[in-house]
């Protein structure tokens, strides 16, 4: 397993897609999840006028944890132990 470091959300987007999707180790469906993901929280964090409701908080959270266990699972898949995984 390659070591991969990025200092900003985009370069966060851009290694996952070059490191991950494009060589087919995860699948599409979770680059979108990422990128919609980091997009909430950024307008969370830096945009005073957007609101978001009980509904729309508890599909980005379930969105969240799903995405962990895919993780999860590709890093059990490829020799990572449960026990290197830190759960916070």
């Amino acid at each position: 397993m390659c070591e991969v470091n990025a200092t900003t959300h985009q370069g966060v987007r851009r290694q996952f897609g070059q490191h991950f999707i494009r060589p087919g180790l995860i699948e599409n469906e979770w680059s979108s999840v990422l990128s919609e993901g980091l997009d909430e929280r950024l307008s969370a964090d830096y945009d005073a006028e957007v609101v978001f409701n009980q509904a729309q908080a508890q599909r980005e959270v379930q969105q969240a944890k799903r995405f962990l266990e895919r993780m999860k699972s590709y890093l059990l898949e490829n020799g990572i132990e449960e026990s290197e995984i830190e759960e916070s």
